[in-house]
């Protein structure tokens, strides 16, 4: 355990799922995204920003795929399109990565 760590006792648990019920309703109902709600709160418990990011991209990945899931088996996706979004999704992220990457060696940060 490390100072960071959450410490689960009663009041803990009761304000996680306070927080998670009311967040995923307010998101749900105004269509916001599921980072909004996960990264403030995990970062209100006292989580370093970096593990509430990961943490926040971790759990919105699970939203992602339930959603694709119900558009393609209700017959509502259009399947080549999605690809073809993924693919220039692909390509984006890659060129990120390298250009950071590449900012990183020259800058020595």
């Amino acid at each position: 355990m490390v100072d960071s760590d959450i410490r689960f006792n009663k009041k803990q648990t009761t304000k996680i799922i306070c927080l998670g019920f009311f967040g995923g309703f307010i998101a749900g109902a105004f269509g916001l995204g599921g980072g909004v709600v996960f990264n403030p709160v995990l970062l209100a418990m006292g989580l370093p920003p970096t593990v509430s990011a990961a943490t926040g991209l971790y759990l919105v990945t699970y939203g992602k795929i339930a959603t694709t899931l119900i558009y393609f088996l209700n017959g509502q996706m259009n399947v080549f399109y999605s690809l073809w979004l993924g693919l220039w999704s692909v390509v984006g992220g890659v060129a990120g990565a390298g250009g950071i990457w590449l900012y990183m060696k020259l800058s020595g940060r």
